[in-house]
This record gives C-alpha cells, structure tokens and sequence, in this order.
C-alpha cells in the first residue's frame, strides 16, 4: 500500500492529542485521573515498513461515576463524523472510531481502561546523521591529530620533555570527549555526535600513534 507523504509528524501528534483530551473531557476526567501510555502500547499494530504513526494514549485510573463510559465516548466519536464500532471479547470491551482525518481512536476495557488515539502514516524521516558524522570526523580526525603532533614535536625540542610531548600528541582525545559529549545530550545531534567520535577517534588513533612511536624514537 502507498501513503501520501502526509503533514508533518508533530502536526499528527498534536493532532493525535487533541482527540484524547477532547474525549477525556467529554467523560470529565481531568489530567490527574489518567496515567500516559507509552508511545507504543503493548498490542498495537506495526506500522508499514518506512512509515510511522504519532500515538497518544493514557490509562484511565478510575472510570467516573453515573455514566457510561462507552457510550458517551461512541457519542462523542460519532459527533465528530467517526465510523464507530465496538466488540466484546471475554477479556472486555473494545471501541473504535476512524475519523475523517485518518486517526483511529481506540477505547479498550478489560483489567484497564485504556484509550489510545493513533494518527495516519507518514514517512519516517532518514536521519543520516551518523553518517554525515564519520564522514566529518574522517577529516577532522587527521587534523586534530596532526596539529596535536606539531605541538608535541616542538615540546619535544626543550630539554627533559619526552613524556610531556607523547602526552601532548594526545591531547586532541580529552577535547573530542568533551565535543562528542555535548553532542550526545540533545537526541537531535545524537547521532551526528556518534559519527562524529567514531570517525574522528579511528582516524585519529592511527595517526597519533605512528606519531608517538616518531617522538618515542626521536
């Protein structure tokens, strides 16, 4: 099957929460009276190959008092032109709304009361940030590395500096862990910052060590 490329993922994901708090309004829980799913709960569908769906979904902690619940939710869906239907296993109840939108919404009673909202496909993004990050650090790698050599070879002239110079032709490492370090904290430039010290600390290795082995000799 093909699917449209579709809006944006953070559009569907607004989208998708905008569903569940209409309907958990409808039934007058508030915020405090729900616990948050996971992106994925247990049992959802896999998505297609190459595609994605925004999920939202929250536990019910206590169903309110004087109301049916799914009653009120199938009258609420429908309202909002969603084909509705509902089924009962032995493990509980089950409602589903598909909206106009493309959104299914899904209200599950059994040990819990769980209502999930999940959005249309739409193509996950290729992230080649790692890949842009080695191919950088092939290139910063032997840079640095060099730079570090030059350095020590000139330390290595004065007197009485053997081992200051061998460390100094390593001290692009503790700058790269620093650099590398930053980069892993923001899950934006992760994978980038992981490119980044592999290609850099392969390259670099190398190149610092055949320079040690120079100023060890000398």
């Amino acid at each position: 099957m093909i699917y449209p490329s579709g809006p944006h993922p953070e559009d569907l994901r607004r989208g998708a929460g905008q569903r569940l708090e209409a309907t958990l309004r409808a039934l007058g829980v508030g915020p405090d009276g729900v616990d948050p799913l996971p992106a994925g709960p247990a049992g959802a569908p896999p998505d297609a190959p190459g595609y994605q769906r925004m999920r939202r979904g929250v536990t019910i902690r206590t169903p309110p008092p004087g109301i049916d619940v799914f009653a009120v939710t199938a009258d609420l869906w429908r309202q909002g032109l969603c084909q509705v239907t509902e089924s009962r296993t032995p493990h509980g109840r089950t409602l589903i709304g598909h909206d106009p939108s493309g959104y299914e919404l899904v209200l599950t009673a059994g040990d819990r009361l769980d209502l999930v909202v999940t959005s249309p496909p739409v193509p996950r993004k290729q992230d080649h940030g790692a890949v842009i990050g080695i191919v950088v650090g092939t290139v910063v790698g032997p840079a640095v590395s060099c730079l570090s050599f030059i350095a020590a070879a000139n330390g290595a002239s004065l007197p009485g500096a053997g081992l200051e110079s061998t460390l100094l032709a390593w001290a692009w490492v503790p700058v790269l862990l620093v650099i590398g370090g930053a980069l892993l904290v923001s899950p934006s430039t992760r994978r980038f910052g992981t490119g980044l010290m592999i290609g850099v600390a392969a390259t670099g290795i190398i190149i610092s060590g055949f320079c040690s082995s120079l100023l060890a000799w000398h």
